[in-house]
Parts: C-alpha cells; sequence; structure tokens
C-alpha cells in the first residue's frame, strides 16, 4: 500500500492523525491510509500544517541518514599482476588486538 520509506515516529504521527479524524487507530489498514495521504500531501509541498511539514522533513532525513553507500568502482581489468589478483603474496601484518591472542591460544592446543 506504501511505496515510500517512512520511520516510526512518523506511523505514530499517522496514528495520531487517524484518531483525531474519527478513524480507527487501532486498525493497521486505516493507519496505512492516513500515512499514505500524508505521504501524498508531503510530496505535494509544504501546507499551512508545520506539524506535517515537520514530519515529513524528519522522514526524509531519516531516509537519507540510513542509506547504504554508494558502490566502489571496481579496478581497471588487467591493471595487476596475476599474483596480486590471486592474493598470493602478504597484504598487510597482523597486530594482536590483546583481548585474544591466536598464537597463545593455539599453543595451548
Amino acid at each position: 500500500m506504501i511505496s515510500a520509506p517512512f520511520a516510526d515516529f512518523t506511523w505514530r504521527y499517522a496514528r495520531k492523525l487517524a484518531a483525531q479524524a474519527g478513524r480507527d487507530d487501532t486498525s493497521e489498514t486505516e493507519v496505512a491510509r492516513v500515512l499514505d495521504e500524508l505521504l501524498t500531501r508531503a510530496q505535494a509541498g509544504p501546507r499551512s500544517d508545520k506539524a506535517t511539514a515537520r514530519v515529513a522533513a524528519r522522514t526524509r532525513v531519516a531516509a537519507a541518514a540510513h542509506r547504504p553507500p554508494p558502490r566502489e568502482e571496481p579496478a581497471a581489468a588487467g591493471s595487476g599482476s596475476a599474483e596480486d589478483a590471486g592474493g598470493g603474496g602478504q597484504l598487510a601484518a597482523v597486530v594482536p588486538f590483546g583481548v585474544f591472542d591466536a598464537d597463545a591460544e593455539a599453543s595451548r592446543w
């Protein structure tokens, strides 16, 4: 029913609007309809209702904050040797963390 992302506070605000309009705020379908109306109004632009505009703005910020980072471009093919591509060489030195020493643990076996 709703294809746009929304946050928990947006759902709670839609329940509040449903209750104020005399609709059944315990029915998820009714609340989803109110939420759809709310997001449709928010997409159309700001209105005189500041609370609705504020919730819509918070929803947009919350949705933007939880997007995964963009994918990095893969390295150009043929730029490295066969050994680099196969992972045969040592990449970096391992620095023990101190909480768990795998070498010391292995020597106890």
